[in-house]
């Protein structure tokens, strides 16, 4: 994402904030399941660091 404009970072870290589902990703996994929990939480703070509201980022995950 080297050179990418804030817009450009904030789209692509929606997009993988969106994906971020333990159940979908691993239905059967819960070792799998954890580090997704995990990601959820860098998935915020790096749309937060790319401008996005605190409500916003926790907006883009997906509710379980």
């Amino acid at each position: 994402m080297t050179g990418a404009t804030p817009t450009q970072a904030r789209s692509e870290l929606w997009a993988v904030a969106r994906s971020l589902d333990p159940f979908v990703l691993a239905p059967d996994d819960w070792q799998v399941q954890s580090l997704v929990l995990l990601l959820r939480s860098l998935a915020v703070d790096l749309l937060e660091a790319a401008g996005v509201s605190p409500e916003e980022a926790r907006a883009a995950l997906p509710e379980f």
